[in-house]
């Protein structure tokens, strides 16, 4: 029968700290979840644990043994394992910890306004530390996703894995959000800001409505396109409006008869 000490590859007269080190270097070394021997694995835990307790297993691989110096109420081990759990069961749940604890995986993905308003299909990249490869997955967006928000999807990354998704919106230099509302800013020359003109707009939901631009309208004015915004995630009910700025742009030249009668008007 082999003694623990002999299979921990200490001696009896050892420091402690010699068999401490000893022992937290063979369990690295043999622990099954890092493709070691779980057979040796459990000889050599249950090694420590006689010499750490100075209980002698009669079923033991070891047989008896000679008392451990550390049976008189000292124990220097204390924070390595607990004293009431078999091996089988220490192996056990430290697997189902394991199991928990990589069942899923956090990443970000950024996608545009439109995506977040509209929702639709989208194709992500997954890399992980296990899986060297890349993996391409297509994922639902939710209409009327929020920047930020965190959205769980079971078992789609190796057919086992959940992907909780982060994700974030970026900016639309054409578009600006305002809670559920949507603002479209749309540049008018300034001869149809001051005669008025019908224009067309083309919506986030790739829909195009009519909008009249009434005569005299000003710089910065905001024409509202009704439950035309963004559909509430939380409340399918809610949903809030569009509104087109409008933009005047003051023409580069103009006609000097034109110039001299906005003279006269001035007057």
């Amino acid at each position: 029968m082999i003694d623990p000490y002999t299979a921990l590859g200490v001696k009896h007269g050892d420091d402690l700290k010699d068999i401490k080190k000893a022992y937290k270097k063979l369990a690295q070394q043999h622990h099954p979840d890092r493709g070691g021997d779980e057979a040796k694995f459990k000889e050599i835990t249950e090694a420590y644990n006689q010499i750490k307790t100075g209980k002698v297993n009669t079923q033991s691989p070891f047989g008896k043994q000679p008392t451990s110096p550390f049976s008189g109420g000292f124990n220097p081990f204390s924070d390595d394992m607990p004293n009431s759990d078999t091996i089988d069961e220490f192996i056990r749940k430290y697997k189902s910890e394991q199991t928990r604890s990589t069942s899923f995986i956090n990443i970000n993905v950024e996608i545009s306004l439109k995506q977040s308003v509209v929702g639709g299909k989208h194709i992500i990249s997954v890399q992980t530390s296990r899986h060297r490869d890349p993996q391409m997955i297509q994922i639902d967006i939710p209409p009327g996703t929020e920047h930020g928000d965190k959205v769980r999807y079971p078992k789609i990354y190796n057919g086992n894995i959940d992907l909780h998704i982060v994700f974030q919106v970026l900016i639309d230099p054409a578009w600006e959000k305002d809670v559920y509302d949507l603002i479209h800013t749309v540049e008018i020359d300034f001869w149809d800001a001051i005669l008025g003109k019908n224009l067309e707009i083309e919506t986030m939901y790739d829909s195009k409505v009519k909008l009249t631009i009434p005569p005299k309208t000003e710089q910065g004015t905001k024409l509202r396109l009704k439950n035309l915004g963004i559909k509430s995630r939380k409340n399918i009910m809610q949903q809030g409006h569009m509104f087109v700025k409008v933009l005047v742009k003051l023409p580069k030249e103009i006609p000097p008869e034109i110039f001299k009668l906005i003279e006269q008007i001035k007057r």
